[in-house]
């Protein structure tokens, strides 16, 4: 496959290292993460692709955000799907306007929540 599309394939390894740079948990610290990442935006602008300069002129535009994320390593992935979810039933039932029974119909998607102190 990397030999029909050498151009993807030019993507591959670049690829790997941006996402083995972000799980490298010994990164703690903002300004470590943002070094590492710049040293990835120099080495990929090199490949000479344009699609992945117009991806380096993301990140570098956003680079202190990102960095924030070798510190707090928290991701907003959970609320997303919950609120897809909502958005799913209320799909599904077409607006529905009785409100016990869109409760009931997120309880039983999403599970009762458990109160505070159980297992």
């Amino acid at each position: 496959m990397k030999s029909q599309f050498s151009r993807l394939a030019q993507l591959a390894d670049p690829r790997e290292a941006l996402r083995e740079l972000f799980e490298d948990r010994s990164l703690t610290t903002a300004a470590a993460g943002s070094a590492r990442l710049t040293e990835w935006l120099t080495a990929a602008r090199t490949l000479g692709l344009t699609a992945l300069h117009k991806f380096c002129d993301t990140l570098e535009r956003w680079q202190d955000k990102i960095a924030n994320d070798f510190v707090s390593r928290s991701s907003n992935g959970p609320t997303e799907g919950f609120n897809n979810g909502l958005r799913t039933i209320l799909r599904r039932t077409f607006g529905m306007l009785n409100f016990r029974h869109f409760r009931l119909r997120v309880l039983d998607r999403f599970g009762k929540p458990q109160p505070q102190g159980s297992t």
